[in-house]
């Protein structure tokens, strides 16, 4: 074998490997793309840990609303709900003007 057929296959080899490498890295089922998914997966295992927090405490809150009557009671008194003979007097207007005075 030739010096010059040495260099072409040695030249024929390094091209083949770029190639090779190329492929692995940007093909569709490559490098970059494994990576891609990977960032994803760690995404929606993020969000999925933060949905199922949250239905644990909507679950909480419905179980409170199933079986406590003083839990729904102050979330009805929250609401404005007042019981049967009651009065409500409602003070934040008169709060609401007395804070308003004391800023000017």
């Amino acid at each position: 074998m030739t010096k010059n057929e040495r260099r072409r296959l040695l030249w024929i080899g390094v091209t083949i490997l770029i190639l090779l490498a190329g492929f692995v890295v940007f093909s569709p089922t490559g490098v970059l793309k494994y990576y891609r998914l990977r960032g994803k997966i760690s995404e929606l295992q993020s969000q999925n840990s933060t949905m199922e927090k949250e239905i644990k405490t909507l679950r909480t809150e419905i179980n409170k609303l199933k079986t406590d009557p003083e839990y729904i009671e102050n979330l009805a008194r929250e609401q404005g709900f007042i019981k049967e003979n009651e009065i409500l007097f409602d003070f934040s207007k008169i709060r609401k003007k007395k804070d308003e005075a004391a800023d000017e």
